[in-house]
């Protein structure tokens, strides 16, 4: 997950060419957890043997996705016994990359990468912080307005609500640090009685006996709170916090609260190979890689964050050759100047990323990650309110796939992705600070009646001052359509039309008939203004020599 501003989760990790993380080994220093990859699966490999279940297997012939696939054939037991019969202890082992986990010294290494069926052998630097900014008041009903949280009435999830659509027949994953009391919670407890979740694994403490009990770190509560946000309901007050109350989960404990605690990722990997194997096709997942050893060579750097990482592959494989429809947190570091960035895995092209909103104007939320410049997508790809870190805005989006799902189970990864991107409030002007805005649980019902290809996606209005004499524009609203009613966002963008250099919100107190555009630096090639209903206008600026005007 992401760092946060009040809470942290160190965990971290850092990419080479194949297969990444790291683990500090607390007993010994000398021992570092490392990936080790194999050439091949071995020399007898059976296409007749069921690898996964049959559910998965039919999903993936629904889909139209290959049924048999070499990512799902175990790896080689050979290898393994050759690797033990040197003292080395295989940890985890991933299907889809091939590979092992285990914790070596520099010898063993050394050894290792002698044998003729090892690929590559890399260490695992990296970190998860889990991305939320505060502890959410999980139970007391009285935070809660009429009975919609805000992040769902920003969404009208009421249309799907009084549509029927409740995540009913759904299963859902949920990758996390903890799921702390969730069985007593008055919003999870009736899910946990009605006999709704289905499974459950702790990678990071195998002999746990109960997932809901035994408190461990002080950010055990987390997974909790993110469960709550994807399917949330107060029985006794018909308070829902969630959209999907009616589908069933999956719970995967792969991350552990205590900070410097490193190297996690194959238990991240693993959990998804698992759920893969039972046929999840959502998951959620408030978690990403960035930044924050003690050791600065162990970091990330912002220009990594290019969908090039193992776990960024990795996800990208599960969506594009499994079918999975994967929800991921951006990352609080908005605010921290030295990254400002999402975090990985939410740059990948195949996964959906969720940024934060504020909630009175959409504009972004400080502290939410945003799109780096040199991607080839946009990212994020929609963002929700939360006050608590972009841990909260990924759920609520998992629930409104989990609506979608059930509404039609032969959505493919990359139909929920474009349907959601064409709902949101700034499709017209899709950026890297909200992505393409808040999406609409509305307009998804309507939206999802046609094939996505015939949808028509809308333009800004475009605004022509290329005769303009200054560095300022008077724009009219109603000419542009803006009622001077509803908020907006103005963006001051580079020359791709993504990249926002600078934005400020505009609530209807502060409107009038018209708004004064200023150009204030030679790189702002456009000044644009949404509204939260999509209206949009799009001012391009004539080219100026100089940048040494300064302004906002």
């Amino acid at each position: 997950m992401f760092k946060d501003l009040h809470l942290e989760m160190k965990k971290f990790w850092k990419i080479g060419l194949n297969i990444v993380l790291l683990f500090l080994f607390q007993e010994s220093s000398a021992q570092l957890k490392h990936w080790v990859e194999f050439t091949d699966k071995g020399p007898t490999v059976s296409s007749e043997v069921a690898y996964v279940s049959a559910k998965t297997y039919q999903q993936r012939a629904m889909l139209g996705l290959p049924v048999r696939q070499p990512t799902d054939i175990p790896l080689y037991g050979g290898y393994m016994e050759a690797l033990q019969a040197v003292g080395v202890t295989p940890l985890v082992a991933s299907k889809w990359l091939n590979a092992v986990s285990a914790r070596l010294t520099p010898e063993q290494v050394h050894q290792l990468q002698s044998f003729p069926f090892i690929k590559a052998i890399q260490i695992m630097p990296g970190e998860t912080v889990l991305a939320s900014e505060v502890t959410p008041p999980l139970d007391d009903p009285k935070t809660w307005e009429g009975n919609l949280v805000d992040a769902l009435r920003q969404v009208h999830a009421e249309s799907f609500f009084e549509a029927g659509l409740t995540g009913k027949g759904v299963a859902v994953g949920i990758l996390d640090a903890g799921f702390i009391d969730a069985d007593s919670s008055i919003y999870l407890g009736p899910l946990v009685a009605n006999g709704q979740v289905l499974g459950w694994r702790d990678w990071v403490n195998p002999d746990r006996e109960d997932i809901f009990r035994s408190r461990e770190t002080g950010m055990d509560w987390h997974g909790t709170g993110v469960w709550q946000m994807v399917a949330g309901w107060d029985t006794t007050t018909n308070m829902y916090s969630g959209l999907a109350p009616d589908a069933s989960f999956y719970l995967a404990r792969t991350e552990h609260g205590t900070n410097e605690y490193r190297g996690e990722q194959d238990n991240w990997i693993a959990a998804l190979e698992w759920l893969d194997s039972l046929g999840v096709r959502l998951v959620n997942c408030s978690l990403g890689y960035s930044y924050g050893f003690d050791d600065p060579e162990e970091n990330y750097l912002p220009e990594e964050m290019d969908g090039r990482t193992k776990i960024a592959k990795a996800v990208q494989l599960a969506a594009e050759e499994k079918g999975m429809i994967l929800v991921i947190s951006q990352g609080n570091e908005g605010n921290d100047l030295t990254w400002q960035y999402l975090s990985t895995p939410a740059e990948a092209p195949g996964v959906i990323s969720v940024g934060a909103t504020n909630f009175r104007v959409w504009t972004r939320a400080g502290y939410s990650g945003k799109g780096p410049d040199f991607l080839e997508v946009v990212k994020p790809d929609v963002s929700v309110y939360s006050t608590s870190g972009t841990s909260f805005s990924a759920p609520v989006v998992a629930g409104i796939v989990a609506g979608m799902l059930q509404q039609d189970s032969t959505l493919l990864p990359a139909q929920v992705q474009a349907y959601l991107q064409a709902s949101g409030h700034s499709v017209a002007l899709p950026n890297n600070y909200v992505g393409y805005g808040v999406p609409d649980c509305g307009k998804l019902l309507v939206m999802m009646q046609q094939p996505i290809d015939s949808i028509a996606w809308p333009e800004c209005a475009t605004v022509d001052v290329s005769d303009l004499d200054g560095l300022e524009f008077k724009l009219v609203l109603a000419d542009y359509g803006f009622d001077g009613e509803t908020s907006l966002a103005r963006y001051h963008l580079k020359a791709d039309r993504r990249t926002v250099l600078a934005e400020r919100a505009y609530a209807p107190g502060m409107l009038t008939e018209t708004l004064f555009l200023s150009r204030s630096k030679a790189e702002i090639a456009y000044s644009a203004l949404v509204s939260q209903t999509g209206t949009c206008a799009l001012l391009t600026w004539p080219q100026i020599e100089t940048e040494s005007e300064e302004g906002n």
